[in-house]
């Protein structure tokens, strides 16, 4: 173990994996040197000089052993960063072709709905003295316009939640993964929760590891997804008052866990490969400390502006669980945005873009399906509104003066 200084020294100035390696090592020798003396029946030397320990070949055969398995380290890192990248473009993909596929059928519906209902009252428009027009139908499709029996006061019943539709229930093995069984609360508190507990386990083995290949902003990325999948667990399990009928699928659970899962493999597989590409080199790419303070004073910024969202979301609905009706919401975000919660969470993945240390696809694809799901998200959410309440006030959907 001695004769092995100067080796081990080399291996931690090029390659952290070098202590990994001689971490290992140092374990087999000494687990190789107990069972030596046990299988002999030679813990103490009649000399009182401790024995010798096993031969040089052995130690050869554990080092070369061990060599082999750190030649791995990089490919198997470069591996996973190609995963991640296909995994988030495969879920951008999905999304866009499932929401797509439900909002043509959704269109359908309302067209049979409408069909059926003219041939069921033809002369219900001339008996009133009125014109039969298209207008009501349009608006009820396409959602853009409001109801004429919208609701005129700030309540709505729960059969009326947003982005809440009806689905039959499938049955036998594919509807145990799709039908919805499972409550709101378990599920995103699920999600959270191993949100929260992979990021503490996986980060700590990965900086157990490198820690030092890893710069600033690296270490601050790490700090704030941990805060965020906190924050969103602290909430979830005293702020949120979800809806009590409504219910989400095992699928959906899947899909949540892997979001959180593939989001913290994503930045240490993008930043180890791209290190190993850069030849170490990537690391001198840091921040300022004016601009890692920028960018933790944007996601503290974001993350208090979600969370009042969320405690203003939450004070809509009684606390009782029979009583799960809806108001519009009012406050200082509200005023001007119908999903200023969605914009907060837009803006906390683009402070965790901004602290990726390399061109990383993989964040960039995680980031671009944040903005595509949320955009969604609040549209359905405004034009829930607008059809609902007859005095919803004029607001933007997600950002101001664009969207």
């Amino acid at each position: 173990r001695e004769s092995s200084t100067a080796q081990h020294s080399a291996a931690q100035h090029s390659s952290v994996s070098g202590v990994l390696r001689f971490t290992a090592l140092d374990s087999a020798l000494f687990a190789i040197w107990t069972l030596h003396y046990k299988n002999h029946n030679d813990l103490r030397s009649t000399s009182g000089s401790p024995p010798a320990l096993p031969s040089h070949s052995t130690r050869n055969m554990y080092t070369t052993l061990l060599s082999q398995l750190q030649q791995w380290e990089w490919p198997f890192w470069a591996l996973l960063c190609r995963l991640m990248q296909a995994a988030w473009f495969s879920s951008i993909l999905l999304f866009v072709l499932q929401r797509s596929f439900q909002s043509v059928s959704r269109s359908l519906a309302f067209g049979k709905t409408a069909v059926l209902h003219a041939a069921e009252s033809p002369a219900s428009s001339e008996e009133v003295g009125q014109t039969p027009t298209s207008q009501s139908t349009t608006s009820d499709v396409r959602g853009l316009r409001r109801r004429p029996n919208a609701i005129p006061l700030e309540t709505a019943a729960p059969s009326t939640s947003p982005a809440s539709p009806e689905f039959a229930p499938v049955g036998g093995v594919i509807g145990f993964f799709v039908d919805r069984w499972i409550s709101c609360r378990v599920m995103w508190t699920t999600a959270y929760a191993f949100g929260f507990c992979y990021h503490l386990i996986f980060t700590s083995l990965v900086l157990y590891l490198y820690l030092g290949l890893m710069n600033k902003r690296t270490l601050l990325l790490y700090a704030l997804v941990l805060l965020q999948t906190g924050r969103r667990l602290f909430e979830s399990l005293t702020v949120t008052r979800f809806n009590t009928k409504r219910r989400m699928s095992l699928a959906h659970v899947l899909l949540s866990l892997g979001f959180y899962g593939c989001l913290s493999t994503s930045i240490t597989s993008d930043y180890l490969h791209e290190y190993a590409v850069g030849g170490g080199l990537i690391q001198l790419a840091d921040l300022s400390n004016r601009a890692l303070f920028f960018c933790a004073c944007a996601f503290g910024v974001a993350s208090i502006g979600q969370h009042h969202a969320h405690r203003i979301l939450a004070g809509l609905r009684s606390a009782s669980s029979h009583e799960n009706r809806y108001r519009i919401p009012h406050g200082i975000l509200f005023h001007w945005i119908s999903a200023p919660h969605y914009l907060c969470e837009i803006v906390i993945y683009a402070t965790f873009l901004a602290l990726a240390s390399a061109p990383s696809v993989s964040l960039w694809l995680v980031f671009c399906f944040v903005c595509v799901t949320l955009c969604v998200m609040a549209n359905e959410t405004h034009q829930w509104y607008l059809v609902t309440f007859k005095a919803y006030p004029h607001r933007w959907r997600l950002i101001p003066l664009v969207f």
